[in-house]
């Protein structure tokens, strides 16, 4: 990519990677290709989504038993980031430690 000074840079993450029976399966306008359904699925997923000129992939987890896709598929792509942690409690002590020692902000 080449870069301009002074210029906004914009990234992307494009689709998101979805489960079948989480909300946002549902979104009007949502693309069947998002959900993934496993782990090929899913590296197949970002492999396509790279391929189309994201920038980085989005995963759409759900709370656990929610929708989201099943853990292999979600342990496939990997995280870097976790954003939108739960709203309804403080995150436990253990889970941000856990975030920390797998290299994940």
């Amino acid at each position: 990519m080449r870069r301009v000074p002074h210029l906004t840079d914009i990234r992307s993450a494009g689709t998101p990677a979805i489960g079948d029976g989480g909300p946002h399966a549902h979104v009007l306008g949502m693309y069947k290709d998002a959900v993934v359904r496993g782990p090929r699925p899913a590296g197949e997923f970002v492999t396509a989504q790279v391929s189309a000129g994201a920038d980085c992939t989005k995963i759409v987890a759900e709370a656990p038993g929610e929708g989201g896709p099943d853990r292999e598929a979600l342990d496939a792509p990997g995280a870097d980031i976790v954003t939108h942690v739960p709203l309804d409690r403080p995150l436990h002590a253990a889970e941000a430690a856990r975030t920390a020692a797998q290299g994940q902000v």
